[in-house]
């Protein structure tokens, strides 16, 4: 998915320069809205949007559980999985994630860690 670039020449040009789209898996068929990264006190946030179909409350639970996407109804060649690695590596890191959505209106998933290890984090144990 990545390469490593030897010199400015090899830099791929802007099409190709999608990494964060392809990372977000079932959504990259959405057009990206935006990415931000802020912190507030001893936290710090990540959150990405998109203008995608969105998501009904009732399904945001179950978004984050194995094998789960976005919509039962169509196949987005995905496992599943995505959402359920980002909540279980988050957590290991004592954060959390929250997902915002309505029907029609696109997605945004907010990740919130704590900028500083405490003892119980795998972070300390490094």
């Amino acid at each position: 998915m990545f390469r490593r670039l030897r010199s400015p020449k090899d830099t791929p040009p802007p099409e190709e320069r999608s990494a964060p789209r392809n990372l977000l898996g079932e959504e990259r068929d959405a057009a990206l809205r935006a990415t931000f990264a802020w912190s507030e006190g001893d936290d710090a946030f990540l959150s990405v949007s998109d203008q995608g179909p969105g998501i009904a409350p009732a399904d945001h639970h179950r978004i984050f559980e194995r094998f789960e996407s976005a919509t039962r109804a169509r196949l987005s060649g995905g496992l599943g999985l995505g959402l359920f690695i980002v909540r279980q590596i988050v957590g290991l890191h004592l954060g959390e994630v929250r997902v915002e959505s309505e029907p029609g209106k696109g997605t945004t998933f907010t990740v919130r860690l704590p900028r500083h290890a405490s003892d119980d984090s795998p972070q300390s144990r490094m």
